[in-house]
């Protein structure tokens, strides 16, 4: 287990599904910076509102270079600019999904792992039952990217 740094994402998806505390089974500590607490705890209005203080392991914590924060922020918005930033700092691995992010974070050197990653980890690791349901309702009730490639990759080495 280890400490890791997340986006607002990975944890807003894995609320919807009822999956949040796979991230304390997972992930010794989870580094939550101010933008994604704040992306978090104010949602557009779809989405709802996840207090930092209902997710067991997890503590808000700032990154102090505040220069790269700016620089991603050319980029992305507020809460990848400074997730990227604080993994990038510590040296840790990063949760996010989105696109555009992940790619500058793998550009950074910094390995990346998204909500499907964190359910097949679960499912390896016998936390969660399966996974192909779980995708399922973020790509219908989300809207949330999957390719069919994905899928079926899923299903055969999960023999789901």
């Amino acid at each position: 287990m280890a400490v890791v740094v997340s986006d607002t994402s990975p944890i807003r998806t894995l609320n919807h599904v009822g999956q949040l505390d796979l991230l304390s089974h997972l992930f010794n500590e989870v580094l939550i910076p101010p933008a994604v607490r704040d992306e978090l705890t104010r949602p557009r209005s779809r989405f709802k509102a996840i207090s930092i203080d209902a997710i067991a392991g997890a503590r808000l914590q700032i990154p102090s270079d505040t220069e790269k924060v700016q620089q991603l922020r050319n980029e992305l918005q507020a809460g990848e600019a400074e997730a990227i930033a604080l993994a990038s700092e510590l040296k840790v691995d990063l949760l996010i999904d989105e696109i555009a992010g992940r790619a500058i974070a793998m550009r950074m050197g910094i390995h990346v792992t998204g909500v499907v990653g964190i359910l097949v980890e679960a499912k390896k690791r016998n936390l969660i039952p399966a996974v192909i349901p779980r995708l399922n309702r973020l790509h219908n009730e989300l809207g949330f990217f999957l390719t069919d490639k994905l899928i079926n990759d899923i299903r055969r080495d999960l023999k789901e």
